[in-house]
């Protein structure tokens, strides 16, 4: 999240990723005043113009919130309301209209008051390391960007080598450029990059990887797959936690591991699903809260924004977990929202 903040309760904010607009989310209140650029069908007065079409323009409005969603399927959040203020004089104030923030979309909110979470969201974060995975063999290799506990996969790339009964041509060389190239086409300044899979092919096409500009890759052993399967298999393994273990997503895991943990010796130190974790929130005995979209699905958005910012103020640390990973997927599966707790409620 990029923010700064102005002077009578006015707060810039740019979004950088997903988990920036959840933050939006549990900020922006009914009543709030949010400006933002958005599209408008502007009719023409020309003579013989037809009435029906207009041309669309890009503006900045102001409204008065009235409704705030988010659309985790496909990051954005709608804020509707009617407009208060507009850049453009043909546009009615007092009209209904909604500003839709996506990652990249700078907008500005005006509150009568903030509350020292609500900074503390809008707060810039210290940038988190992102990781390149290649989990590679000789047969395919995927490759996928991990950030935070979002994971983006890359279509797989095959070797064309041919299986056991069949003798093919095979450039391995091709092979490995073509690894080269996908790496090359996600991989950023300051990102790391882990090479890993079964055999030798892993310690081969790291000699190609390194020679990206800034590249400098780790091998990692101990994953016995290739392709996709294979990083979800490195992404649950013990080699990525201590190759990353300074990750949002090593932290994750931790939290879930030990929910389990206790789960599995009937220790009342955790709490699983909205209905037991509010619980533990309304006591302030959470420590640790990790969530997936199924809470927001379940429980409803006006809720599980109520439940994550009453578990923030009473001093829990509060994290989302994509389900595009294996981490994401156990927190559904438990329920949409974990919790371990410093006692019992």
């Amino acid at each position: 999240m990029i923010s700064s903040r102005g002077a009578d309760g006015v707060a810039h904010a740019t979004p950088e990723e997903a988990d920036d607009l959840l933050s939006l989310r549990r900020v922006v209140e009914r009543g709030d005043l949010v400006t933002g650029s958005t599209t408008r069908a502007i009719r023409a007065d020309r003579e013989h113009a037809r009435p029906d079409r207009g041309e669309r323009v890009r503006i900045r409005v102001t409204v008065r919130a009235e409704r705030v969603a988010l659309d985790s399927v496909l990051d954005r959040l709608r804020i509707s309301g009617p407009i208060t203020a507009s850049s453009h004089e043909s546009v009615s104030h007092g009209s209904h209209h909604s500003i839709t923030v996506t990652p990249g979309e700078r907008i500005t909110v005006s509150k009568r008051s903030w509350t020292p979470l609500q900074r503390r969201l809008l707060r810039p974060a210290r940038a988190a390391r992102a990781f390149v995975l290649v989990a590679i063999d000789t047969r395919e290799c995927g490759v996928a960007r991990l950030s935070g506990t979002r994971l983006h996969m890359l279509p797989n790339i095959h070797s064309g080598i041919g299986g056991k009964r069949y003798r093919t041509s095979h450039d391995a060389t091709a092979y490995r450029a073509s690894v080269r190239t996908a790496v090359s086409s996600c991989l950023r300044a300051g990102d790391g990059l882990v090479v890993f899979g079964p055999g030798e092919e892993k310690r081969r096409v790291c000699a190609a990887l390194s020679t990206i500009e800034g590249a400098k890759p780790t091998v990692a052993e101990g994953i016995d797959s290739g392709g996709e399967d294979g990083v979800h298999v490195f992404t649950r393994s013990e080699a990525m936690r201590k190759i990353m273990s300074e990750t949002k997503l090593a932290r994750v895991l931790g939290v879930i591991e030990e929910a389990i943990r206790r789960a599995g010796e009937r220790s009342r130190l955790y709490a699983m699903g909205h209905a037991e974790v509010s619980r533990a929130v309304a006591a302030r005995a959470a420590s640790d809260v990790v969530f997936s979209d199924r809470l927001l699905a379940d429980a409803g958005e006006e809720a599980a924004v109520s439940l994550l910012n009453g578990a923030e103020s009473g001093g829990a640390a509060v994290h989302a977990v994509d389900t595009s990973t294996d981490a994401g997927l156990r927190v559904s599966g438990l329920g949409g929202v974990v919790a371990l707790l410093r006692f019992a409620p």
